[in-house]
């Protein structure tokens, strides 16, 4: 007996309230992933795992699937007809998050502009309402992304290219003295074009599963990067900053700073205290005494230790001098931020004492041999056990109120915890939300796209539309709040990594999504009619592609022309298979 009701028994009324109950769920498990992995980040010594790796992948999931259930029906003249809901997820997915949460990303962070440029640092940063008077200005960063995003999406060529080829073949075959007898996407058909395009499957799914581990693999070395030196850069970095021209691209939300403000509000008292517990156990080496091994061994570090304070020498090293270095003011900042019971007269003394190269600013040893002994001899006066994290205000310049960023609290549950009873029942509540997520999206999907499909065959409207809306709306929608309320800081900083996010989205389509429509492909033994729908996810690539590189000021005006690349791609679609008769 089926768990759900067969699609192809509703009527249209029925068909409508599925999709909306289906919808309904796959959004709430679309935000079960993405809450439950972002509650990982209130854990610092897997956060840059988190923030590179788990994020992207598991945000990928609900667009993922419906690709693959779409194209699993046994019946291979159903599977063809049911891809055209997984390209629309796809292509929805894609257009839908470059798009809609580009334009409201603009509409909620727009600022007053000026001689062509944002007025970021401005009392009251937003007084003009028009279309050109207003707007947004992102880093150099975003160029760098929309490079890497433009490299996958031609991933679409390696399989567009010769299936393309092969349709020119069936036309010319067709127009011969010889009748041809296959309808299209006729079993005979499906068949014939499965045999030219398996081998390019395999080579563009191979393609698209490099692109994406190196993807994550070069995010995830990013994030481990302590103080951003060409030095200590991995291969992948270098790599890619000669490809796009930066040293490193944000993590899909995990900004330093976002990670920065949740290690102050748990406690760096946790790691100083773990730190000090592993010296005097001997746990970070042998043949020492607990004060010899301090004083003469400064890289014996707690690996969790060290990437705590990597975090704060991101974020501090660069207020003033952007230079990865930590100056007086930026220490005297930090110390005072993390509440660290150092009386002020003796904070330029212990400056002094770190700086062993005596050149006015610690590099990433030197500052983390200073905080290895601030960790091991806490003040007399400071409890042995825990600094507090209490922020206090300090004064701060005008770049570091610009780029300012509101801070996330630690859920009320975990609040009145140990640290470490906090860091078991995180982990335990982290794991459970993403996997009850997980679970609901595998459950859910396969019978969402078979209401879709109803819904095509009921209303007479290709099933591609359906899910180019429909789709996205249940796996996405939480971006598009995510992507406006981020906005709304109204600064440089948080307009760039929430645009960033949405071409890392597009990234992950085109790798990880893609991957899954050729391993159908080329399993299944389906075939690629989908020449409409890839020339219109790659045209507004190639436009926001565009746009990014000519313009690093958007204005009101140019965020409406992006919206209305939306219903642009639509048509695209629409009068490429009904005017120009492509698949």
């Amino acid at each position: 007996m089926p768990v759900f009701i067969p699609a192809h028994g509703m009527e249209l009324g029925q068909l409508l309230w599925t999709a909306f109950t289906y919808g309904y769920v796959l959004f709430q498990a679309s935000n079960l992933i993405s809450d439950g992995s972002e509650l990982l980040l209130l854990i610092p010594s897997v956060a840059g795992l988190v923030g590179g790796v788990v994020l992207p992948v598991l945000g990928a999931v609900p667009d993922g699937m419906m690709v693959l259930f779409s194209g699993l029906n046994p019946d291979k003249v159903k599977a063809q007809q049911n891809l055209q809901v997984g390209i629309g997820a796809l292509a929805g997915s894609t257009i839908m998050l470059l798009t809609v949460p580009w334009f409201l990303a603009i509409l909620g962070g727009r600022v007053d502009i000026e001689d062509g440029q944002c007025q970021y640092k401005a009392s009251k940063k937003l007084t003009k309402f028009g279309m050109f008077e207003s707007g947004i200005s992102y880093q150099p960063v975003i160029r760098s992304t929309a490079k890497v995003m433009l490299m996958t999406a031609m991933t679409f060529l390696v399989i567009q290219v010769p299936a393309s080829s092969f349709d020119d073949e069936l036309k010319i075959s067709s127009n011969t003295t010889e009748k041809n007898h296959m309808g299209r996407n006729s079993l005979e058909e499906i068949q014939l074009e499965n045999k030219k395009e398996a081998t390019v499957c395999i080579v563009g799914g191979v393609i698209c599963v490099l692109e994406f581990f190196l993807y994550l693999y070069w995010q995830y070395q990013v994030s481990q990067e302590g103080d951003g030196s060409e030095q200590k850069q991995g291969c992948m970095s270098r790599m890619m900053a000669k490809l796009t021209g930066a040293s490193q691209l944000p993590n899909r939300r995990t900004e330093v700073d976002f990670l920065a403000n949740k290690i102050m509000e748990q406690g760096i008292g946790l790691y100083m205290k773990r730190y000090r517990d592993k010296l005097e156990q001997g746990k970070l080496g042998a043949g020492k005494t607990y004060n010899d091994k301090l004083m003469t061994d400064g890289k014996s570090v707690d690996s969790n230790f060290e990437s705590v304070m990597k975090v704060f020498f991101k974020k501090y090293g660069n207020i003033e001098t952007q230079d990865n270095m930590i100056c007086l003011s930026e220490f005297t900042r930090l110390v005072n931020d993390l509440h660290i019971d150092l009386p002020q007269n003796k904070i330029e003394p212990t400056f002094k004492a770190a700086d062993s190269s005596k050149d006015g600013a610690l590099q990433f040893d030197e500052f983390m041999e200073c905080f290895s002994k601030l960790a091991a001899f806490p003040p007399k006066d400071a409890p042995a056990g825990r600094f507090q994290s209490q922020v206090v205000k300090s004064t701060k310049s005008e770049a570091a109120e610009e780029e300012e960023e509101e801070q996330e609290e630690m859920p009320e549950e975990f609040k009145d915890l140990s640290p470490d009873e906090q860091q078991k029942r995180i982990l335990f509540k982290s794991c459970y939300m993403m996997a009850a997520g997980t679970v609901l999206v595998l459950i859910f999907s396969d019978p969402m796209v078979d209401v879709l499909a109803g819904i095509g065959e009921k209303t007479g409207v290709p099933s591609f539309y359906i899910a180019f809306i429909l789709a996205p709306l249940a796996s996405n929608a939480s971006e598009l709040v995510a992507a406006y309320s981020y906005a709304l800081k109204k600064t440089s900083k948080s307009i760039t990594i929430s645009m960033s996010t949405l071409e890392g989205a597009a990234c992950m389509n085109n790798t990880f999504c893609l991957a899954i429509f050729f391993g159908l492909i080329y399993f299944q033994g389906l075939a690629w009619k989908f020449t409409a729908e890839t020339i219109s996810i790659l045209f507004v690539q190639v436009v926001i592609f565009g746009v990014v590189m000519v313009k690093d000021t958007q204005t009101l005006a140019d965020g409406v022309g992006i919206l209305m690349l939306l219903p642009l791609s639509l048509a695209l679609v629409y009068v490429l298979e009904n005017v120009c008769n492509l698949d």
